[in-house]
């Protein structure tokens, strides 16, 4: 679904069906102008952890943020969506480049934004 690109800058997230593949996705987000600036493995979690799955987190030169969590994440204290993957869209200064983005990566792998 392609959003509206009067949209206002607004924190959002996106429980996905589907999880692409992590090299993918950074081709993807390189192709669109973001850089990787940091990358958490995987987490097998521990008796007082939850496990993680790994993460990846993007920025483009307006300051503009895409986290992809590569997998399934819970919390303790709510309740999630199922999904095979999760994603943050942060706006930066530029209303421009985070429409492309957030228009981007629904129509890639099909991402329902809703505001955080």
């Amino acid at each position: 679904m392609i959003q509206s690109p009067a949209r206002s800058l607004t924190d959002l997230h996106a429980f996905s069906q589907t999880c692409p593949d992590a090299t993918e996705v950074k081709a993807f987000m390189a192709a669109l102008g973001f850089d990787l600036e940091f990358e958490l493995p995987a987490y097998k979690g521990s008796e007082h952890v939850r496990p993680l799955p790994p993460q990846y987190h993007f920025k483009d030169g307006s300051g503009t943020v895409v986290i992809f969590l590569a997998g399934y994440d819970c919390t303790e204290d709510r309740w999630v969506a199922q999904h095979k993957s999760r994603w943050w869209l942060y706006p930066g200064s530029s209303q421009f480049a985070y429409n492309v983005a957030m228009n981007a990566l629904s129509s890639r792998w099909g991402l329902p934004w809703k505001s955080v």
